[in-house]
């Protein structure tokens, strides 16, 4: 229900009350929905022993009891209209009230709190992560290996290619300019190929020191020299304090979709694999030939260390040097989880989630998010999602967004006003989307996020001020719904983010 429907319905009960014989009956019904909304709080408060749900208890009865009968539809009617006018921290009530009232409703059903079995019963390749994660399952496939991420709410299977790249201050401008244009392209065609999400991720870790020192005894003189004691000293003590880069894509098959060619395949989960077989030699391909250069799909083990170090910061160089610790998909989500307000506390550290809602509205160069993924000694997450769009949505939009530029220009032009150039921008580029749709582009939905980690308050805090300051993009904290959007920020899980909802 969006700002013009709250603000319709206030004007309906501003009027309800004035209609003879009607405005008794609907006032009778909203009492009967009051109480009986307020008796299962006060249910709710002694079965959970929350001290929310008897506040609410007591409101919905004294608004149901027939004292406040006079007052219950200026009340109902000012509730519409603020819901259709306010905003808080720039987003609309429509959008952060439903928020507020799902994480409420977490506290008082005691659902924001999470505990892990220790020794699952079965080892089926569940997840075991917490809210709706638990029910995402991992799949293992028969011929090449790497693991597949079935989403069961969302029916769809994922999978996670890890990447590296040169560095970007070694690239000619021109040349990134060209990768740029090629990763655009892979986006472009995600839809063509039945493809629901591709999520790029670049995890910022503490790094071991381990890739530091077998690069220096690969490449020094053996012997016992004083030029090659001095600096394995050096490597020993300089290389734990960096901090390492991994780079992630998650492409994600719509299941639904495919289903006529996983159906051709033979159907079932040998259907889906090899489907998501051809997915996955067109990303890599894609993915070579926009200049990064594809290290494998995660299999079992190495999707499982990726989801330990996201939920054990500080244990990610402790894992990084083991070959057995972390390697247990069942095992590897967290063993505790304490949802707050604007962060989510684990049993090894807090963690939190922010959303980029400011993206630079003029062209800027492929590197603009480099100040902000080369902060080191931090732990930290900076994930986009890409979800394609429909051709028919796209052209809509753009038609909306011209429509609505050229009404602007007419109404100053009947004022007497010029145009300014922020609608002439906006016009220009309204027409180049439409030229490239029409000659076969594709657009696609993003979202960015960015999780941080410390292990503990005081650093996270910290460490959330440093990134907010570096960061080149405007940057939203996520209230209310921290759980969920750390494993959309943090976990290369390709998971769909819905505002307002669970995801």
């Amino acid at each position: 229900m969006g700002q013009i429907g709250f603000l319709f319905a206030g004007v309906l009960a501003v009027l309800i009350p004035a209609l003879p014989g009607f405005g008794n009956v609907v006032s009778a019904v909203a009492a009967v929905i009051l109480f009986f909304f307020g008796m299962w709080m006060a249910w709710l408060c002694f079965a959970q022993r929350s001290g929310r749900a008897l506040v609410v208890a007591v409101i919905a009865l004294v608004l149901a009891s027939p004292l406040c009968g006079v007052f219950r539809w200026p009340l109902i009617a000012g509730v519409f209209l603020v819901m259709g006018v306010g905003r808080i921290e720039r987003q609309a009530l429509t959008i952060m009230v439903p928020v507020w009232v799902q994480f409420q409703r977490k506290v008082i059903m005691r659902q924001n709190r999470f505990q892990r079995k220790l020794a699952p019963l079965l080892s089926d390749g569940s997840l075991n992560l917490p809210g709706r994660g638990a029910a995402l399952k991992r799949l293992i496939d028969p011929e090449l290996g790497c693991a597949y991420v079935l989403n069961p709410h969302d029916n769809t299977l994922s999978a996670v290619l890890r990447v590296s790249h040169e560095g970007v201050e070694n690239i000619e401008p021109f040349e990134r300019d060209v990768r740029s244009a090629r990763w655009g392209k892979l986006l472009a065609s995600a839809k063509a190929n039945r493809i629901a999400t591709i999520q790029s991720m670049v995890r910022v870790t503490p790094d071991s020191g381990r890739a530091v020192q077998e690069w220096f005894e690969q490449r020094s003189v053996p012997g016992d020299s004083l030029a090659r004691r001095i600096y394995s000293v050096g490597v020993a003590q300089a290389g734990p304090t960096g901090s390492g880069r991994d780079s992630l894509i998650a492409v994600t098959l719509d299941l639904g979709l495919a289903s006529k060619e996983i159906n051709s395949k033979g159907g079932g989960f040998e259907g889906a694999a090899q489907v998501m077989r051809t997915q996955l030699s067109w990303c890599e391909k894609q993915s070579g030939d926009a200049g990064l250069t594809p290290a494998g799909w995660l299999d079992s083990e190495g999707l499982a260390l990726v989801i330990r170090q996201a939920y054990d910061p500080t244990a990610a160089v402790r894992l990084e040097m083991s070959d057995r610790l972390g390697r247990d998909i069942e095992m590897a989500g967290p063993v505790a989880e304490f949802e707050h307000t604007t962060y989510v506390e684990t049993e090894s550290g807090f963690h939190r989630v922010f959303w980029i809602d400011e993206w630079p509205e003029n062209y800027v160069s492929s590197t603009f998010m480099e100040p902000l993924v080369n902060i080191s000694n931090l732990a930290l997450t900076v994930t986009v999602l890409h979800h394609p769009v429909k051709k028919e949505r796209s052209l809509r939009r753009i038609r909306f967004q011209r429509g609505a530029v050229q009404g602007t220009k007419e109404n100053r032009a009947r004022r007497g006003r010029l145009s300014n150039a922020d609608d002439d921008q906006e016009d220009t580029q309204a027409q180049r989307r439409d030229r490239q749709i029409a000659g076969g582009h594709r657009e696609s939905d993003y979202i960015g996020l960015v999780a941080v980690s410390a292990p503990t308050l005081e650093a996270l805090e910290e460490s959330s001020s440093t990134v907010v300051e570096a960061s080149p993009v405007g940057m939203r904290l996520l209230k209310w719904q921290q759980s969920q959007a750390f494993q959309m920020a943090a976990l290369p899980l390709g998971k769909k983010f819905v505002r307002g909802g669970q995801s």
